[in-house]
């Protein structure tokens, strides 16, 4: 990832390493900031978010002491090293869980875009646009609302596109 936020794709083969990391890092880059520094940094920074908004689904959800639990057993799953190192995975989850968060609050708009940041950084991601459409059907909500299920899709289609561009493949990735 440091590679892609320095120089940016310059191979085919570099484009199945989804782009929303080397975004964020890139304008640091840009200011003089090591790349490796530069992508950790956007980890964790997205690492906060990420906990800021899981702990708002739960409490959204089940209220304030779960909030807690499950914001404590998140930050202690042993997985969650991954967070604090140049990776997807934070990037994904604060995308994922904000966009829930703003779901469960009846902003289905923003949550469709929030969303197509998460699909942006890895392509996991996707599964949860099921607990979008979930929160709309138990929501009955009105066309207006659909649109932000299209949102993540029409922006996860930008990047086979991307790809065609300059590399003539659109399934590079």
């Amino acid at each position: 990832y440091e590679a892609l936020a320095a120089h940016g794709y310059d191979r085919a083969l570099l484009t199945n390493f989804w782009p929303m990391l080397p975004l964020y890092a890139r304008p640091l880059v840009w200011l003089h900031v090591s790349p490796v520094a530069a992508v950790v940094v956007v980890a964790n920074l997205a690492s906060l978010v990420a906990y800021v908004a899981v702990y708002h689904v739960f409490l959204l959800v089940e209220g304030e002491a779960a909030a807690r639990a499950g914001l404590l057993l998140f930050a202690a799953y042993p997985f969650a090293f991954f967070f604090g190192v140049g990776y997807t995975e934070p990037l994904m989850v604060a995308a994922g869980a904000g966009a829930m968060w703003l779901a469960l609050r009846g902003r289905h708009l923003g949550a469709g875009a929030a969303f197509a940041a998460g699909v942006l950084s890895r392509a996991p991601a996707t599964l949860g646009w099921l607990g979008l459409a979930a929160v709309q059907l138990r929501d009955r909500t009105g066309w207006r609302a659909r649109l932000g299920l299209g949102i993540p899709i029409a922006v996860a289609a930008l990047w086979p596109l991307y790809t065609l561009i300059p590399f003539g493949d659109p399934p590079a990735w």
